[in-house]
């Protein structure tokens, strides 16, 4: 994975990790297929997203030509991981900000969560993580 984009090189693994601020850029405007664009890009085999909020329906539909007509039954997480080729696992336990996500091209061997409890604030976060197989060995 170059800056420039394109596959990591053999051998090597691409991870790229990004508070997505719940699909929201710094305007609070929608920036979906920014995203969407940045990571097909740079075609990590691994994406580790902070802030998701999912399922979240918005802007597929009109950035993608969709006649401004949404899918209800999709939303822009799956419609990501679709799009990028990678599989994917969510974990949020209920917070207001969202959750976190991975997504990877590799095989999943196993998902682990936990929340991770503020007694003081009860501002409580979520902890994702995965297993993956890689040739001749397995990275966790």
């Amino acid at each position: 994975m170059h800056e420039q984009g394109g596959r990591p090189p053999a051998g090597t693994l691409g991870v790229v990790s990004w508070n997505i601020h719940g699909w929201k850029d710094g305007l609070h405007a929608a920036n979906g297929r920014r995203i969407h664009e940045l990571l097909a890009r740079l075609q990590p085999d691994v994406v580790a997203l902070q802030e998701v909020r999912h399922p979240f329906q918005r802007w597929f539909a009109s950035d993608f030509g969709a006649n401004g007509q949404e899918d209800p039954k999709a939303n822009e997480l799956d419609l990501l991981a679709e799009r990028l080729g990678m599989s994917c696992v969510f974990f949020n336990p209920g917070m207001n900000f969202g959750g976190n996500a991975i997504l990877t091209r590799l095989p999943i061997l196993r998902k682990f969560e936990h929340t991770l409890t503020a007694e003081s604030s009860g501002d409580d976060r979520a902890l994702v993580g995965v297993e993956l197989q890689l040739p001749g060995y397995d990275l966790r």
